[in-house]
């Protein structure tokens, strides 16, 4: 794996030396991002997100040229999301071990959890740039995301206002790990992004061995 890393840092370097000399249309941007979440689960269960789960990111692409023209280019950067997710999965500690259970019941306040990452955003860009118009054009990004935990909680409240908190408990990976794929035009892009691993720990017993990814779908401004 840090081979791969490595590879892809120096190819990386590479491109963006090769047309650092050369006039190149480049489209470095500031991002800033607003989604609704779902979960997906694999195997037996209902839904089981409530309300309006939602998640914020804020990233700097850096654009580096794959071709002369500018339409196609590749594009690296680093970021920050925060997601926060209501449910019906509760989640319960028992000494050193973490349990999800789902609720059949709506007999409670509040359930969600949250977290924050940091994120490394690789992906491919196409866009329909050209000499005449170089601000409103179509775009396409098809990209990987590499996040690393830095905040989690969970939080549940019952009806006769019983709150339990819990703070860096080891629920989710330190590792997160996605695809996206951004479409759009000036400034309305719509953004898809699934989570390829399990949002919560590998260590979290489930009562029915599922798995838990996260999609979302949201929309993206570019500042810059």
């Amino acid at each position: 794996m840090s081979r791969l890393v490595f590879i892809i840092l120096l190819l990386i370097c590479y491109i963006n030396r090769s047309y650092s000399q050369e006039y190149i249309f480049r489209d470095d941007q500031l991002k800033l991002g607003l989604y609704y979440n779902d979960i997906i689960l694999s195997g037996e269960g209902s839904k089981i997100t409530k309300g309006f789960s939602y998640s914020f990111s804020i990233a700097y692409i850096r654009d580096m040229p794959l071709s002369k023209d500018g339409k196609w280019s590749m594009g690296i950067g680093i970021g920050y999301s925060y997601q926060e997710h209501y449910t019906n999965i509760k989640i319960s500690k028992d000494d050193n071990n973490v349990t999800l259970t789902q609720m059949i019941y709506d007999g409670y306040n509040n359930n969600k959890f949250s977290n924050g990452y940091i994120e490394l955003p690789i992906e491919f860009r196409w866009r329909t740039i050209s000499a005449d118009n170089y601000d409103d054009y179509y775009r396409i990004h098809l990209g990987f995301n590499l996040g690393y935990l830095l905040s989690q909680s969970s939080t549940f409240e019952s009806s006769n206002k019983l709150r339990l908190t819990y703070y860096d408990s080891n629920l989710f990976p330190d590792i997160r790990y996605g695809i996206y794929l951004t479409l759009g035009k000036g400034i309305w892009n719509l953004d898809f992004h699934y989570g390829i691993n399990n949002i919560f720990n590998k260590d979290i017993k489930d009562q029915k061995n599922r798995s838990y990814n996260m999609f979302k779908v949201g929309w993206i401004v570019y500042i810059i």
